[in-house]
């Protein structure tokens, strides 16, 4: 698990949802479970996650019902490429700042 922060998790994926929904064109976002580029153009087409209130890829809705049945391990919302992918982005974020603080 990568965060155990509750209010973290839901304002990634609150960000990504509300994108989701303001995008005239959705082609070029990425599943926010996966991360492929597997969403279709219009919202509406898309699979809404059983864990969440997001659009994500018809492979991922598929496997958020196998969990439900027992046939697979429940991925947690803390393991979401969303998630991780902002979680990195802070990391190197701090990274960066620190180099930065350090060479003044």
């Amino acid at each position: 698990m990568y965060s155990d922060d509750t209010g973290f998790i839901e304002s990634v994926l609150d960000g990504w949802a509300e994108s989701q929904r303001k995008a005239p064109s959705l082609f070029w976002f990425a599943c926010p479970r996966c991360g492929r580029q597997r969403l279709y153009e219009r919202l509406e087409e898309n699979a809404i996650s059983r864990r969440y209130d997001i659009a994500i890829c018809s492979e991922c809705a598929e496997f958020e019902a196998f969990e439900d049945i027992g046939l697979l391990s429940r991925t947690e919302l803390d393991e979401w490429f969303a998630v991780k992918n902002e979680l990195i982005n802070q990391q190197k974020l701090k990274h960066c700042n620190g180099a930065l603080w350090q060479q003044k």
